[in-house]
């Protein structure tokens, strides 16, 4: 009885110990978090006020649309629903999230939006790091002239 209660004790080390953590998808041994990471930019008008947009493009250099169909799970089609209400907080337009390829080097995505007879547009550089995907460079707020 005593032999079984010992090895029971010795269970969640033997489990953290041999866990490996979450590879990446190059399987360099970095781990990764579980974290689901997206990269957006903020809308306002050109007062700073938050704006709602209409409508909205998310495009690769390349012209592919990254925006779903109305019918898509944008978690399984490596798309995005551009577009979000908020309850509270910044209006947001989502980029790229962790379900849609980017390169590890880095990509360009344009974003466009419009509210009425605002409109605006605006490039960012996206990467992979092997595990999310993050913003290199770009404005982080899109402004509707």
């Amino acid at each position: 009885m005593r032999r079984r209660l010992s090895l029971l004790a010795l269970l969640p080390l033997a489990a953290v110990l041999t866990g490996c953590p979450f590879d990446n998808e190059q399987g360099d041994g970095m781990g990764c978090t579980r974290e689901f990471a997206t990269v957006r930019v903020r809308v306002v008008d050109a007062g700073g006020t938050p704006t709602v947009p209409t409508s909205a493009t998310v495009t690769r250099a390349s012209g592919q649309s990254l925006v779903c169909p109305a019918s898509d799970d944008l978690y399984k089609s490596g798309c995005v629903v551009p577009i979000r209400n908020p309850p509270a907080g910044p209006i947001e337009i989502e980029l790229v999230h962790d379900g849609i390829e980017v390169s590890r080097t880095g990509e360009t995505i344009r974003v466009g939006a419009a509210a009425g007879a605002l409109r605006g547009t605006a490039e960012v550089v996206v990467r992979n790091d092997g595990c999310h995907v993050a913003k290199v460079s770009g404005p982080d707020t899109l402004v509707l002239r």
